[in-house]
Formats: structure tokens, C-alpha cells, sequence
């Protein structure tokens, strides 16, 4: 499952299980409530330019229910991009597709000069 990894993310993950506890984790899930992980509502009435880079749901951590509903509920500003039969790091795992996706995003910014309206004040 994981040879398809990048040799970076091998190493940090090595690094990681040797030195990692538990209570991180814990802490995540005892210190915060859970309904406030859900940013759906939050996503779907996003006016900004956004772009979400989904991994897709056979190797995502977000059940596919979810995943569809924020595919079905958004404003037009936001792109979501799904990158079937690639997980967390599909920035290494299908770098080009993720660079062209990121390239038109901002080249659309560019032209459409949104960018302009919300980041350049």
C-alpha cells in the first residue's frame, strides 16, 4: 500500500514512529467537539476563491457521503478536484496532475482578476 510513497514521506513517517505518543491524538479528539470538524455548511457558503484537492474516496479518511455532499453543495467560486486512486500525499504521488491543477486555478484568478478583489486590497 505504501510503495508508491515518496522517499520523504517514508522518512518523516519513520521519524514520526519513533518518536510519537499517543497523547497528540487523544488530545484532538478529547479537546475539541466533534461537530466543529464538520465544515461542509462552512464550505458550501464560501464566496472566496477556493480550490480543494480531494483524495479520492477509496483511499480518502472522509466517507463518501460526505465527500458528495460537498461536491453537491458549493458556491462557484470554490473548485474541487478529486484525484482518484491517490491519498493524502497526491501532491508527490501525481505531482504533475496537481501542478496543472493548481496552475489553472491561479491562471483563472489571474484573468478573472478575483484574486485582485480578495487578496490584494
Amino acid at each position: 500500500e505504501y510503495a508508491e510513497w515518496h522517499p520523504d514521506d517514508v522518512e518523516g513517517k519513520v521519524h514520526a514512529v519513533h518518536t510519537m505518543t499517543t497523547r497528540p491524538i487523544e488530545g484532538l479528539r478529547d479537546e475539541n467537539d466533534l461537530a466543529n470538524w464538520d465544515l461542509r455548511s462552512d464550505i458550501a457558503a464560501y464566496r472566496k476563491p477556493l480550490l480543494l484537492l480531494m483524495a479520492g474516496t477509496d483511499r480518502s479518511i472522509v466517507p463518501e457521503n460526505i465527500s458528495n455532499d460537498v461536491k453537491a453543495h458549493h458556491e462557484p467560486n470554490v473548485r474541487i478536484e478529486t484525484f482518484t486512486n491517490q491519498a493524502h500525499n497526491l501532491h508527490r504521488t501525481d505531482f504533475d496532475r496537481f501542478a496543472n491543477v493548481m496552475d489553472e486555478f491561479l491562471e483563472t484568478l489571474r484573468r478573472s482578476n478575483v484574486g485582485d478583489k480578495y487578496y490584494l486590497q
